[in-house]
């Protein structure tokens, strides 16, 4: 029975019990829909509310990802859970950076203000 979160193992004659991970991983995403859309009202530069979906979602798939009993491994570390880590790391890492360097002195190319005109950063 899916609604008790087990499954009934037929060789073994016991319940097997499982987290339902996509139903954590469809309200993790939910949450976070509604945060960044929140945020999204006061977001400082044009990437922002990206970095920060990426961060979100990198997180939760980084916790989810440990409670699932079919993840591809290398040697000991499971493959998503570690690309996950990164890509959350790596988001948060750029926001930090955004955020001290200020949002339109960051070394990128080309940078929207909020008036909607462009400028372009001579290297």
């Amino acid at each position: 029975s899916f609604f008790r979160m087990g499954l009934y193992n037929t060789v073994t004659g016991a319940w097997e019990y499982y987290h339902p991970t996509f139903l954590y991983e469809s309200v993790w995403n939910a949450v976070g829909f509604v945060l960044l859309h929140f945020l999204s009202k006061r977001r400082q530069y044009d990437g922002q509310i990206a970095l920060g979906y990426v961060a979100w979602y990198g997180l939760g798939r980084c916790l989810i990802e440990g409670l699932r009993m079919d993840s591809l491994y290398w040697g000991s570390v499971r493959v998503s859970q570690l690309l996950a880590g990164i890509s959350c790391a790596a988001a948060v890492s750029v926001l930090i950076w955004q955020r001290k360097a200020g949002a339109y002195s960051t070394g990128l190319p080309f940078c929207k203000e909020k008036t909607g005109s462009l400028k372009k950063r001579i290297w």
